[in-house]
């Protein structure tokens, strides 16, 4: 698993909402569907809001993946 730690996490511009689960998922090398399932077990364990605010807050600061940047 290699991580693109270079630089830094981007949201994705492919992403199901805002791009922050698939954009982590392609920088720490893991599946999107994991990251997916496993924020909303987190969501249903310490209830939904929080975790939705968290998530919001991550897409403003996260930046967007720049036009022509690969992933590797």
């Amino acid at each position: 698993m290699p991580l693109n730690r270079s630089h830094g996490p981007f949201r994705s511009r492919s992403g199901l909402l805002l791009g922050v689960i698939k954009g982590l998922a392609e920088h720490y090398g893991l599946p999107t569907w994991l990251l997916r399932v496993l924020t909303i077990a987190l969501a249903a364990m310490v209830t939904f809001w929080p975790v939705v605010i968290v998530y919001v807050l991550v897409a403003i600061f996260m930046p967007l993946r720049p036009m022509g940047s690969r992933v590797f």
